[in-house]
């Protein structure tokens, strides 16, 4: 499995998902290398959102890459931070799971780390609909369980 969970804060989340996913990820060639997964206090996460991106408040979610990319089809390691609080108070405004919620920003940053973006409304679409298509097949795949 190349989802590696690591909890510096508690994060009370069903993963029986997550292989689910890491196969989604991989089938698609999204996912070649491992990537780890944090969970942190928003104050951990205000830290690392002010040091690297000089925004000074917790963020639900950010993807570092682990090297240089010079193949922009290459499927990218690197670390994915979420913020469990943050994470809990998104997914009550957008009505839906924890879990899902989860999901989505875990293959979000999948894309980033791709180097995927969405400056753009275009490269929002695309890199949106991209996203769907991962899900759609989790979703497909956990219905088969």
């Amino acid at each position: 499995m190349k989802l590696l969970v690591t909890r510096q804060f508690p994060a009370t989340l069903d993963q029986s998902w997550l292989p689910a996913l890491d196969s989604a990820l991989v089938e698609r060639r999204l996912l070649k290398k491992p990537v780890s997964i944090v969970f942190v206090s928003p104050a951990a996460m205000r830290k690392l959102n002010r040091a690297y991106r000089g925004k000074d408040k917790a963020t639900n979610v950010l993807s570092f890459a682990l090297g240089q990319r010079t193949d922009p089809d290459e499927a990218f390691g690197g670390e994915i931070i979420l913020c469990y609080p943050k994470l809990v108070q998104s997914a009550r405004s957008r009505r839906h799971s924890i879990d899902d919620e989860c999901k989505l920003l875990i293959v979000h940053s999948i894309f980033h780390l791709k180097g995927y973006d969405h400056a753009t409304n275009r490269d929002a679409k695309i890199m949106e609909r991209r996203e769907e298509q991962v899900l759609t097949a989790l979703t497909a795949a956990l219905a088969k369980r």
